[in-house]
């Protein structure tokens, strides 16, 4: 199957989304998945609206683990681990701890938080070259699609399914 690349500009903060619980989901169609739609649960919303907060207090990158279901047709996020920061590199995580800590059978990907500001005006709103070499890495450590988030306001994000 050709790599994934499903791209979505979400407002994923401004209020916890609504979701069934998991077994009264919808089932997966039978279709080849395009991730269109990340749904998070309001756990999860909450976990993203702290990081954010933590991070912009701090005025640092924050990671924190992702967890859910990626289904034929939507991704659903129904927890965040913020992983907390070491003396690893500048960004306060490293890709290790990270990778190791955000797969499977809790955890199916990451997300960081861009604070720094493009020219001090408007913030990185894609992930950078380092941000796909780390999701490469995920993918060889776990042989499977991951979703990845990048959160660069308080209200909205970038994600991606990204793997086989």
């Amino acid at each position: 199957m050709p790599r994934l690349r499903n791209l979505l500009l979400l407002a994923v903060l401004l209020a916890p989304v609504r979701v069934a619980a998991q077994n009264a989901l919808p089932p997966a169609p039978t279709v080849q998945r395009e991730a269109s739609r990340y749904r998070f649960l309001p756990e999860a919303s909450t976990g993203l609206r702290e990081l954010w907060s933590r991070s912009l207090a701090e005025k640092r990158e924050y990671v924190a683990c992702l967890g859910g279901q990626i289904r034929e047709d939507s991704v659903v996020v129904e927890r965040v681990l913020t992983l907390e920061p070491t003396a690893a590199d500048s960004l306060g995580v490293s890709a290790q701890a990270s990778i190791d800590t955000c797969g499977p059978p809790l955890y199916h990907g990451t997300v960081h938080t861009h604070i720094a500001l493009v020219d001090g005006e408007r913030p990185y709103e894609r992930f950078s070259g380092a941000d796909r070499g780390v999701m490469l890495m995920w993918w060889r450590r776990w042989k499977m699609d991951g979703m990845f988030c990048v959160l660069y306001t308080q209200r909205e994000a970038y994600c991606e399914v990204d793997g086989t």
